[in-house]
């Protein structure tokens, strides 16, 4: 994508752990990944892959904080999407099969297995409750939660039992993004430092999920209890959630 994410993150990463490496994953046509390799002459191709690369550089990525980055095909990509589809049954598009793959192949290089090793995915609670008029934020939400448990249990299958997988779902977090925003009810905004020790509390035991704030976890049990037709009308006129 634009770069922001893996920027940001991977360069507070860095300030807490220099051993950390950050790596990205970019489409077979996009100009990225020559530019990561050094090349002077950068050609963009066509590809299907979207959310991933870009045909142009762009300022939003920061190069320097990236210690590789994997290369991949349309083929590779779709292959995976399909076979989330097909042995753990979720649905996600081309970019997540996208990182699926790059994952696999980052994980045959990672350390013996009597070294632990750690992969932290970001969601957002925006994938645990539906929202009306966020379902193209909340979609990709949805999926990377479903993907970073499928990808749990891909890694153990695949005999990498010393890499723990967490998949982190905040809410509100106070970046500048969500400026003016009205958490729902029990659901303070919170501050970056907050999230980011409790990530990095849960990645270094491997925790496997990461609810953020305990509200989170209340409207997981709720859903799962209540007709949907009842956890609709809490969720709208008790929570606030769909006025947030």
């Amino acid at each position: 994508g634009a770069g922001g994410t893996i920027g940001g993150v991977g360069r507070y990463l860095k300030e807490q752990d220099p051993n950390i490496k950050v790596i990205a994953v970019d489409p077979v046509g996009s100009v990225f990944y020559d530019h990561f390799r050094g090349k002077q002459e950068l050609k963009a191709g066509p590809y299907c892959l979207e959310g991933l690369g870009d045909e142009f550089l762009i300022g939003t990525m920061d190069f320097s904080v990236l210690d590789d980055m994997v290369q991949v095909t349309d083929r590779q990509a779709f292959h995976h999407a399909r076979r989330r589809v097909r042995e753990e049954g979720i649905l996600g598009g081309g970019s997540s099969g996208a990182a699926l793959w790059a994952v696999l192949q980052v994980a045959r290089r990672l350390p013996a297995q009597d070294r632990p090793a750690r992969i932290v995915n970001i969601a957002s609670a925006a994938g645990m409750v539906s929202n009306p008029k966020m379902s193209v934020y909340a979609s990709s939400k949805w999926a990377l939660i479903g993907w970073g448990d499928s990808l749990r249990l891909e890694l153990k299958r695949e005999g990498f039992s010393q890499v723990a997988v967490t998949t982190v779902a905040p809410s509100y977090i106070s970046t500048g993004m969500f400026e003016g925003v009205r958490g729902p009810l029990m659901t303070p905004i919170m501050k970056p430092e907050f999230v980011v020790d409790r990530v990095w509390a849960a990645m270094i035991s491997g925790k496997p999920f990461l609810m953020l704030p305990w509200s989170v976890h209340l409207s997981k049990l709720l859903k799962g209890l209540l007709p949907q037709r009842a956890f609709d009308w809490i969720a709208a006129n008790v929570f606030h959630v769909y006025s947030s």
